[in-house]
């Protein structure tokens, strides 16, 4: 939800350089799921065949975009992540969580329950301090946007190989996430870590390891 990209690190270095990567990181604005898509999207390859990765907050970008099939994109790996709002709250409640989650000590907390047992200080540290880096007005429009989302329609659109990492300790999105998706778009694979929400940074050799299984998949296929 941050955008900032700086989480990512364990995975980059997991990885080793055996894919080239890019990092998009999202401008500090309260922007919604449709203008942070329009955002990726001038940022992909135009040239180089590649696969696009969303993790949570970022999913329903990733579907947005993968539905349209742009030229280049090979397939769709979504990590943790849903196609519709993983917290059902009602109107009158969801409209306040976004001002809760932007007092600080609130978001210790909210950091201490999603990691679980998996709250090493190093790994907590980075995620505060990734937080702590975006502005309370863009915060609260992304938490916003997550509580009204919905990208089912794009997902069922979406036909690239599809790979789903899930996380069995996730405390934020639960397994009925994946279930959700795969009624929609039933070719998307599962693979399950046994891991927090956070699972590229709690696991991120193992996370590695599947991403690249599913790359050489893709560049394995015959061209069209």
């Amino acid at each position: 939800m941050d955008g900032t990209g700086t989480l990512f690190a364990p995975l980059l270095a997991a990885l080793g350089g055996e894919l080239t990567t890019q990092v998009i990181r999202y401008p500090d604005q309260p922007l919604d799921y449709t203008e942070l898509a329009a955002w990726v999207v001038a940022q992909l390859p135009t040239e180089t065949p590649y696969l696009l990765l969303g993790e949570s907050f970022s999913g329903p970008i990733a579907i947005q975009i993968a539905a349209r099939q742009p030229s280049g994109l090979m397939g769709l790996i979504l990590c943790a992540t849903f196609a519709h709002s993983p917290i059902p709250l009602p109107p009158a409640i969801s409209t306040l969580v976004p001002g809760l989650l932007h007092n600080r000590r609130l978001q210790m907390l909210a950091c201490r329950y999603v990691l679980g047992r998996y709250a090493t200080a190093s790994c907590l540290d980075a995620v505060l301090a990734a937080t702590q880096q975006i502005s309370g007005a863009t915060l609260r429009s992304r938490i916003a946007a997550v509580l009204r989302v919905d990208a089912r329609p794009a997902l069922r659109a979406c036909k690239l190989p599809m790979l789903y990492l899930q996380a069995a300790d996730d405390r934020l999105v639960r397994a009925g996430a994946y279930s959700a998706i795969k009624r929609q778009a039933p070719h998307c694979q599962l693979a399950t870590l046994a891991a927090p929400h956070f699972v590229l940074q709690t696991l991120p050799s193992e996370s590695a390891r599947l991403i690249s299984t599913f790359a050489r998949s893709m560049a394995s296929q015959p061209a069209d």
